[in-house]
């Protein structure tokens, strides 16, 4: 059974402000084997940012914040775009494979959407390693 190690992360959660990686992240990285296919990386800077009505940024429960994020359309094209290049690889023989989500700020919108993909992935037979980094 194919394999994706799937990694969630703030990019202030893995790189300090000199751009070398935290000791968590390279411990991560070792885990995944070095024959991995490094897939597409699925940037979420861009996506929604649910807020609630009085405008301000705050942290609400998890599934709620994820079921927003997912109505944006740019992160329902990321998740169907990396899925498919999965299969696409997968088709081509690809067993073990990597994909990194990436946020600036928080990682809430990478944790909602590696959730979203890793059910998608899962739903058409991979073993999904999922690893959410979070931030110092």
């Amino acid at each position: 059974m194919p394999t994706i190690y799937l990694i969630s992360y703030s990019s202030d959660a893995v790189m300090n402000w000199a751009g070398e990686p935290y000791r968590h992240y390279k411990e991560v990285l070792r885990a995944v084997p070095r024959h991995a296919l490094q897939l597409s990386s699925v940037a979420c800077s861009s996506f929604t940012y649910p807020s609630l009505a009085n405008g301000r940024r705050r942290r609400v429960l998890d599934a709620v914040f994820g079921e927003i994020c997912m109505q944006d359309v740019n992160a329902q094209k990321a998740v169907e775009d990396a899925a498919s290049e999965a299969r696409e690889a997968m088709g081509k023989g690809a067993k073990t494979m990597l994909v990194e989500v990436e946020c600036t700020g928080d990682a809430m919108r990478s944790r909602a959407v590696a959730e979203v993909l890793k059910e998608e992935l899962e739903s058409f037979g991979v073993d999904v390693e999922l690893e959410h980094i979070r931030g110092k």
